[in-house]
This record gives structure tokens, sequence and C-alpha cells, in this order.
């Protein structure tokens, strides 16, 4: 297989990550506006950063695979892309379904492999109250 990038896509607490975490590849970490979680660690769980480096990025035009959710941006940079494939290695990247759409118009949709995931209510409820999310963004 050519060098491909995996995105895992599906609904908040979906186990994006937890697939992630368990496939051989490296995995490509986003930038985003939002604070940060109880547990997460900065550069490992996401880039936590101010408004102002997103508006920049995209003033730059690096910015390839973006989003909005919850009111906070999430985007990653061309280059977080294009290094592992013209080194012929496949990464993973956690995403939605606008950003999968994003990064097949940066990228080249011959470069991408989509996955998405779903489960139950019931099951994303309790996993998201695990991890901490409010009662409002789990409605």
């Amino acid at each position: 297989m050519s060098s491909k990038v995996i995105c895992l896509a599906g609904g908040s607490g979906s186990g994006k990550d937890t697939i992630k975490n368990l496939l051989p590849f490296p995995y490509v970490v986003s930038y985003r506006t939002r604070p940060i979680r109880q547990g997460e660690e900065n550069g490992v769980h996401g880039y936590f950063v101010e408004e102002e480096e997103y508006i920049r990025d995209k003033d730059l035009g690096v910015v390839v695979a973006e989003t909005i959710y919850a009111g906070h941006h999430y985007w990653t940079v061309k280059s977080q892309f294009t290094d592992a494939l013209e080194n012929g290695y496949s990464i993973t990247y956690v995403v939605d379904g606008p950003g999968i759409q994003s990064l097949r118009d940066s990228i080249g949709k011959e470069n991408v492999i989509a996955v998405w995931l779903e489960i139950g209510e019931h099951v994303l409820s309790k996993r998201m109250k695990k991890r901490g999310d409010s009662i409002e963004s789990i409605k």
C-alpha cells in the first residue's frame, strides 16, 4: 500500500482516539482553540492555542483541514501531511466529515482513506460523561 492519511471520523465520544492509539501508524495532532480538558496533555492530545494562532495560519494559507465544533476551531497545517506522504509512510488523523472533505481538497482524495465510526447513544452518553463533558454538550 502506498502511503495514505487514514482519517478516523465519527461523533464526539465514538472511539476515534482509542482506535487511533491502537493503529501502528504515527498520528497527526491537530490545533484547537478549545480549553484543554482534565487529563489531556498539550502536544499529545492537541495543540491548545489561542484564536490568534488560527487566524495567523489562515492568513499564511497553511491550513489544510479545518472545522468548527462547539464554537472552537480545529485545524491542521499542510506540512503535517505532506512530510509523511513524501517520505512514504502512512499516518492517522482524527477528524469530522467536513474536515475529511477539506483534507481531500487540499492533498488529493487519492491520498485519503476515511473511516466513519458510530456507536449507540447510551454508550456515547456514558463515555462523554466519563471524560467530563458537560450535560449540554452530550444532548
